[in-house]
């Protein structure tokens, strides 16, 4: 629609220009063509500064998207890594305790390292 305005303006103006050139200089009639020319060229001028405003509303609506895009691809991101993360401590923890527990089957001697990782797998599993 706001190309249809521009287009019928411009039209306008031009239709204006080429009528003031056959209008005696100094008449009210030129007078009058000039301010219909002057009328025309502030509404042209509104349009496109109007046009502009919507452009730069729209590119800023689509910044917004795209940087409400990146936060998400972002937050997807470090929810992945904390919980690969979780599953990689789990899964050593489960190895190392297998292997501890396969050391002292018969309880003569306790490893500090196998202690030391109960511990911290206790502590990590009360939180």
């Amino acid at each position: 629609m706001s190309k249809e305005i521009s287009k019928l303006i411009d039209e306008e103006l031009m239709k204006e220009l080429k009528d003031v050139g056959s209008i005696a200089i100094g008449t009210e009639d030129h007078q009058s063509a000039i301010e219909d020319i002057c009328k025309l060229r502030k509404l042209q001028m509104d349009e496109e500064r109007f046009e502009a405003e919507q452009s730069a509303a729209v590119s800023a609506t689509e910044a917004k998207t795209q940087q409400d895009k990146g936060a998400k691809v972002e937050k997807i991101v470090r929810f992945a890594i904390e919980g690969g993360s979780f599953v990689a401590s789990m899964v050593f923890y489960g190895i190392w305790l297998r292997r501890g527990f396969r050391f002292e089957e018969n309880g003569t001697i306790r490893s500090t390292m196998h202690r030391g990782l109960t511990n911290q797998v206790f502590r990590f599993l009360k939180k």
